[in-house]
């Protein structure tokens, strides 16, 4: 798996503000665009891609 590789649907363009043809599917795509205080829950949430350990 190529960890910097992102896929984002419709809604989350919208969310971050982006098009299709803006969004480059990287992490550092992402990031650009997440508000500085939100970046722990991102990262928190890819914790279990990363570690394959999903719940506690």
């Amino acid at each position: 798996m190529d960890s910097d590789r992102w896929a984002a649907d419709g809604e989350a363009l919208q969310i971050l503000g982006l098009t299709r043809e803006d969004f480059g599917g990287t992490l550092a795509d992402v990031t650009a665009q997440v508000r500085p205080d939100d970046l722990f829950e991102l990262r928190a949430g890819r914790r279990p891609l990363r570690t394959g350990r999903w719940g506690r």
